[in-house]
């Protein structure tokens, strides 16, 4: 008698993944050490030590970063860096001068600054991924121009012919090139998501926040004139700033999160992946309170706050199959420049891969 066996009878075996989390060891009293000194040479020399302040930054946060017990490492070089800032600031002087002498001179320079931006961006990728190393291994960025010009000009481009509709598929599009590009020895990144769905998704949050908080402003406006009238002359200025930057401030965190999930999420190495869970209202409630304890505190608080999201954002990753790490060998990473790097932070282009 012949026995067929059903789909339903056959049972695949089960392969469970490690999983595993990153590690930050650090604090806020031992980046506090780093954080004042860098504040007082760059005054000091100033404005000259700002290049080796940012390279010990990056070397705090790298060197506390564990995975698998093994620390980052940033390996970028001040002299350099310095390099690219002079070029950028001087770029910045020239561009407010002529905003000053010449009208036309400035909207060329802007213009010319706007056609820029992708390579700046490509750069600082660039920059950023061949300065650092895990376990001596080097990570690499290998985009072509080409294609960061297609993500950050041509693409944005078309963002108001669509009435903003094709935002959340032009930030799918950044987030492929950027994490697709990215290499660590000789193993690529993927990314994962085949769609831009998620990221219509993330908007939602932050769309319907916005146009709540406007709809409760023109409610009490509406419904209670004489309180609005009752605010003291002296505060009417600051209430006004508030009631206009927090929507906005309100939507930009919840997109944060969500795009940043999103990044994460969608992050592959080998058989390796990452599954991410920032929170919206913690995020807004780190970005709140570490502003406002930074303010009170004349600035002293600074390296609290700053080491209270990177710890939140080091704990909402969760690594799955890290064992295929461990088959990542060595590559050859070559020099990049720093110039891009340092006009971005200038013109307060960040990039940044992850929150």
């Amino acid at each position: 008698m012949l026995y067929s066996v059903s789909q339903k009878e056959v049972r695949e075996p089960v392969v469970e993944l490690s999983q595993e989390k990153l590690q930050f060891t650090g604090n806020a009293r031992s980046y506090f050490r780093i954080w004042i000194v860098n504040i007082f040479l760059t005054i000091v020399t100033l404005g000259i030590f700002s290049a080796w302040a940012k390279v010990r930054r990056k070397q705090y946060f790298s060197a506390t970063t564990l995975l698998r017990n093994s620390a980052f490492e940033y390996t970028g070089d001040p002299w350099m860096i310095l390099r690219g800032r002079v070029i950028a600031y001087g770029l910045v002087l020239a561009i407010a001068l002529t905003r000053w002498i010449e009208m036309r001179g400035y909207v060329v320079l802007m213009i010319l600054l706007g056609l820029a931006l992708p390579y700046l961006y490509w750069s600082s990728a660039r920059f950023n991924a061949r300065n650092t190393r895990w376990r001596g291994i080097p990570f690499n960025f290998h985009g072509s121009l080409r294609g960061a010009y297609t993500v950050w000009l041509l693409l944005p481009l078309a963002i108001p012919f669509t009435l903003g509709l094709l935002f959340p598929y032009v930030v799918y599009r950044q987030q492929k090139y950027l994490v697709s590009n990215h290499s660590l020895g000789d193993t690529n990144f993927t990314y994962r998501a085949e769609s831009s769905g998620g990221h219509y998704k993330a908007l939602v949050l932050p769309v319907v926040v916005f146009f709540l908080y406007f709809a409760g402003l023109v409610y009490v406006g509406l419904k209670h004139p004489k309180w609005l009238l009752s605010i003291p002359p002296d505060w009417r200025t600051t209430y006004t700033l508030v009631s206009v930057y927090a929507p906005f401030f309100l939507a930009y965190t919840f997109w944060r999160a969500g795009t940043a999930n999103l990044l994460a999420g969608n992050l592959g190495l080998s058989s390796a992946f990452a599954t991410s869970h920032v929170k919206s209202w913690r995020l807004l409630w780190l970005y709140f309170s570490g502003f406002v304890a930074s303010i009170f505190s004349a600035g002293l608080l600074t390296p609290w706050a700053t080491t209270r999201i990177y710890r939140y954002r080091i704990d909402s990753l969760l690594l799955h199959g890290v064992d295929a790490l461990d088959e990542v060998k060595g590559g050859v990473s070559a020099a990049a420049h720093a110039a891009g790097q340092e006009i971005s932070d200038a013109f307060d282009f960040g990039l940044e891969f992850g929150l």
